[in-house]
């Protein structure tokens, strides 16, 4: 028996040598796998951007079978963390307004393959093949941004419509309502075939936003209400989309004649009820540029695209029938060179 002892422990030992010549690590009872990741790293690189690991922080050590598994917990929370560093949404160019237009270069997105980085953390891992620096590049998703500088300097500088209204600026709360809503429309890009939404455009009217309350119609009368005013901005656009040839999506008129505009080419607009919809029927961007002046009391919405294709008239013909005002509102539209091409019939509208 105590051969049999002797010639067990002699295997042992042996097998133990072996395994500390193969492995370089002096078995403790410890995984020698794990041993093996000491001191090892992997580096993750994009660009400039590098992010060094601890190879045994992403390992769990199985003793019984002298195996290791991937601690896929903290690696999901180590990629999340690369990720917050790496992911950028894209920035589309823009134009930069001060007397003469200028534009700014778009920026694409950049998301990290956090899925695939994972995958491919994991297969080093149980490769069993560890270098001291294991280099990774960085898997990324390229998201490009959906306006580029090429793209704006084919429209930054022809005038295809231009629209002004008059105000007062006596009234100063309607006034600095007329300001914020021409702020927000200002710049704004109605890329080939999408659909400009003037009440997303111009988002929440409250008084978080500055808004003040001034007259406007409700119910047919004149009452105080939060953003009065902006639907002259709304008009405003209406007009200039219809000088620039815009299909006009959706378009509502208000209960009462307002002041500032003839009728039939009014446009009223009420958060999530009322809005103002026009399509970019032409094949680039249009740009629109949107401000007040109160030394000369008119606010002005101005497109601007690629070139002038139209040259735009719009008349409004009235008719009286069973004492209710009828009045119908068409575009004449001609060629750069004024010829003919049609006449439709935008709105029909009655007081």
């Amino acid at each position: 028996m105590t051969i049999i002892k002797k010639r067990k422990t002699f295997i042992l030992l042996c097998l133990s040598l072996m395994l500390t010549f193969l492995v370089g690590f002096t078995y403790d009872g410890d995984s020698i796998i794990v041993q093996s990741l000491k001191g090892k790293v992997i580096t993750l690189k994009y660009l400039s951007n590098e992010f060094k690991v601890p190879l045994e922080e992403l390992c769990i050590s199985n003793s019984r079978d002298q195996s290791i598994d991937v601690n896929e917990e903290l690696l999901m929370i180590k990629i999340n963390e690369i990720a917050q560093n790496i992911n950028k949404v894209p920035v589309d160019a823009y134009i930069i307004d001060e007397k003469v237009f200028t534009t700014q270069k778009e920026m694409d997105g950049v998301y990290l393959d956090g899925a695939l980085l994972f995958q491919i953390i994991k297969s080093y891992i149980y490769s069993g093949s560890f270098l001291d620096n294991y280099l990774i590049d960085l898997p990324v998703i390229i998201e490009k941004a959906k306006l580029t500088e090429s793209m704006l300097k084919q429209n930054k500088t022809i005038e295809i419509s231009s629209f002004s209204t008059p105000f007062s600026g006596k009234l100063v709360d309607r006034t600095l309502n007329l300001k914020l809503s021409t702020a927000a429309i200002n710049g704004a890009i109605i890329y080939p075939g999408e659909v400009f939404s003037m009440d997303d455009t111009l988002g929440n009217r409250t008084a978080k936003e500055g808004y003040k309350y001034a007259p406007a119609f409700s119910g047919g009368q004149v009452v105080k209400s939060m953003a009065g005013g902006i639907c002259q901005t709304t008009t405003t656009m209406y007009n200039a989309a219809l000088f620039a040839n815009l299909q006009i999506v959706k378009r509502y008129k208000h209960g009462l004649p307002v002041s500032y505009i003839n009728k039939g080419r009014d446009a009223t607009i009420y958060r999530n009820v009322y809005d103002l919809k026009v399509k970019n029927n032409y094949d680039y961007p249009l740009y629109i540029k949107s401000y007040i002046d109160t030394k000369k009391g008119l606010l002005t919405v101005k497109i601007y695209g690629y070139k002038k294709e139209y040259n735009i008239n719009v008349t409004t013909e009235h008719n009286k029938k069973n004492n209710r005002n009828y009045y119908y509102t068409y575009r004449h539209v001609y060629d750069v060179n004024n010829v003919f091409i049609r006449k439709e019939l935008i709105s029909t509208d009655v007081f």
